[in-house]
């Protein structure tokens, strides 16, 4: 069986969305504010990776020398062959970790210029009155 239906939409209600109570603005520089503390994230990231590949770096460095002041005289096929390793190890590590130090860097500079001035611009955003009461002047801020 089928429930019965009215013949024409008289018996329906339109349907409307509301909307919030509230009107939403956005407030001058919160987005600013938002990509400088992601940006800040992202920079200490970086930074770190590239502090732990420079970490790596030292230790290569420290591992050549102390292998170096082991060979006596003239060194051998396994001793060359090794030295060689440590060599390349260097020199495979040391772009990516200049590369990650400037990138990081930057990152930290530009994003707390952004939050600075994203959190300068909300801070002007703020509403100050003075309203008067039968006291005299009251002082309302909101923040």
């Amino acid at each position: 069986m089928r429930p019965e239906q009215p013949a024409s939409g008289d018996g329906l209600l339109p349907v409307t969305r509301s909307s919030s109570a509230r009107p939403t603005t956005a407030r001058p520089g919160r987005g600013l504010a938002i990509a400088g503390g992601a940006g800040l994230g992202v920079g200490l990231v970086l930074t770190g990776v590239a502090g732990y590949l420079g970490g790596r770096l030292v230790d290569t460095v420290h591992a050549a020398q102390e292998f170096n002041s082991q060979i006596d005289g003239f060194a051998s096929d396994a001793e060359i062959a090794r030295d060689a390793e440590l060599k390349q190890d260097y020199r495979r590590l040391g772009p990516p970790t200049l590369a990650l130090a400037l990138a990081g860097g930057t990152t930290l500079v530009v994003s707390a210029v952004l939050l600075g001035v994203g959190g300068r611009r909300m801070a002007r955003a703020s509403r100050m009155a003075l309203m008067p009461t039968p006291g005299g002047l009251a002082f309302g801020a909101r923040f």
